[in-house]
């Protein structure tokens, strides 16, 4: 098991129930929405379901019901107390009915994918799912990609981080070793920092994920040569 997962089942069990997920909003097109209330994992049982169809920004197609079932037998849902409305230049048509059998371009296993998922995937399946949802339309996708450029500037990091600690320790200072300790240590919760504060800039909308997470190695990698040319010299 993962770290995720261990922390998931364990540590926070009590404050995240993944069997019970609300309001999940799902973009299927660059024109398509999907709205949830709630949806039970296990149950595979959505409530206050609507599905709603644009043209540019004016609403042509909205679909209502109580409640969505996935019925993995023939890969369907099923709607309880359905209602389309379809929204003409003069009129507005509304049908109704108790049930439908349908199909949409997701499945249920769309509806499950929150943050944490992201952090279980392994990078395969991490970059196939930014991939469907970007050919989907899904404009804001900088949680995933965060997760996705973590995966490559943190090994590099280590690396970073040692060539400034080599940096570091290669000046000698007045109170030894001691002082070089003390610095680098308060260097690398500055860089702890700047993580935290790089993933939650990255996922916002707005914002090049990219650049933005490997932010404090740029930073960090400048300041290493910095000092490591400082040092060459004296």
């Amino acid at each position: 098991k993962t770290f995720e997962e261990f922390s998931r089942n364990y540590l926070i069990k009590k404050q995240l129930n993944t069997n019970y997920l609300t309001n999940i909003n799902l973009q299927l097109g660059p024109n398509d929405y999907v709205f949830l209330k709630s949806y039970t994992v296990d149950a595979k049982v959505g409530y206050n379901f609507s599905y709603e169809k644009f043209e540019g920004t004016k609403l042509k197609y909205k679909l209502f019901a109580d409640n969505i079932r996935w019925v993995e037998s023939d890969s369907t849902f099923k709607l309880i107390n359905y209602k389309k409305r379809f929204i003409l230049n003069d009129r507005d048509i509304i049908e109704s009915g108790s049930k439908l059998d349908t199909t949409f371009s997701f499945t249920d296993q769309d509806l499950i994918y929150v943050d944490y998922m992201a952090k279980e995937m392994n990078s395969i399946k991490l970059n196939e799912f930014i991939n469907t949802s970007r050919a989907r339309g899904v404009s804001n996708l900088n949680v995933y990609l965060v997760e996705l450029h973590k995966r490559t500037s943190l090994p590099v990091s280590s690396y970073i981080l040692t060539f400034l600690a080599v940096s570091l320790a290669s000046k000698k200072r007045r109170g030894g070793m001691g002082v070089n300790l003390s610095i680098g240590i308060s260097l690398m919760f500055v860089y702890v920092f700047l993580l935290k504060i790089a993933e939650v800039l990255g996922a916002g909308a707005d914002t090049n994920s990219l650049f933005v997470v490997w932010l404090p190695n740029i930073a960090f990698g400048a300041l290493a040569i910095y000092l490591y040319l400082k040092n060459a010299k004296n």
